[in-house]
């Protein structure tokens, strides 16, 4: 009998964290962040740049679910996993932003407390 599954990065991340015990986990995606509401669905989002793991209250309207190809639960289930990381692992924050920005990614390894995107802790 042969079978699959799908895993998200953000399972194996937490897999990864409680082991590892990183100070910072860098999650790119397609948008700059989290926001306030769904920015690909509406042009007026705004982004949210502080997100408290204690209190995902403030940004729970805009935590979508995934968009194309994403199976595994898109942004509200990226913050809730990382949330409950973030609650486990003190002293972990995680940075929401875009991949797609140029630079970004390498900006942010170098010094990953720069204010792009969006931080969880």
């Amino acid at each position: 009998m042969r079978g699959g599954t799908i895993v998200s990065t953000e399972e194996v991340f937490d897999w990864l964290a409680r082991r590892l015990r990183p100070d910072f986990i860098l999650l790119a995606g397609m948008v700059g962040g989290v926001y306030d509401r769904d920015p690909l669905a509406d042009a007026s989002a705004q982004p949210v740049p502080l997100i408290s793991a204690a209190d995902l209250t403030p940004v729970a309207d805009g935590l979508g679910g995934s968009h194309g190809a994403d199976v595994t639960g898109g942004m509200a289930s990226k913050v809730r996993v990382m949330s409950n990381l973030v609650q486990a692992l003190p002293g972990l924050q995680v940075r929401f932003f875009s991949g797609e920005q140029p630079g970004a990614i390498t900006r942010l390894l170098l010094q990953p407390e720069l204010p792009i995107g969006t931080l969880l802790r």
